[in-house]
């Protein structure tokens, strides 16, 4: 499915439990976690260690997005922005 929004473009997220509206550039929108590389699968405690704390911040960057700053819902409606040129 194509993302209708483009990479460039930016969306408006509106909640649909308290009617917060939020803005956000479309390549946020729908992000996915990264799986670690299979290099990653080694048995150093410190690269583990530094995988881990990447993936960590993948998942609370896209728990940012996903939420309404105002209430934390994860129920939420998106439309184009308009473009300012």
């Amino acid at each position: 499915m194509t993302w209708p929004f483009g990479p460039w473009g930016k969306i408006q997220r509106t909640c649909l439990d308290c009617g917060q509206t939020w803005t956000l550039d479309a390549g946020l929108a729908h992000l996915r976690p990264r799986r670690p590389r299979p290099a990653v699968r080694a048995r150093n405690t410190q690269v583990l260690k530094a995988a881990f704390d990447s993936l960590d911040q993948q998942l609370e960057t896209i728990r940012e997005t996903r939420t309404c700053p105002r209430c934390s819902s994860e129920h939420f409606k998106d439309r184009r922005s308009l473009r300012v040129r």
